[in-house]
């Protein structure tokens, strides 16, 4: 069993600075997940995990 609470979505093209709603979610397998798209080889780890705890439950992260 897996929980899958965010997809990061590694683009190679230039990315909007304001995506359109339909750019801030994903479905996979019917559900309906937050998608977050950052550039590629952008070092935006602190951008991630800060998504992770926004769509996430109330633990810390480690």
């Amino acid at each position: 069993m897996a929980c899958v609470r965010l997809v990061v979505d590694c683009q190679t093209e230039a990315l909007p600075r304001l995506p359109e709603a339909e750019d801030l979610v994903t479905v996979i397998a019917g559900l309906t997940l937050p998608r977050l798209a950052i550039a590629r080889g952008a070092a935006d780890a602190g951008l991630v995990l800060a998504a992770l705890a926004l769509f996430g439950d109330d633990k810390p992260l480690q």
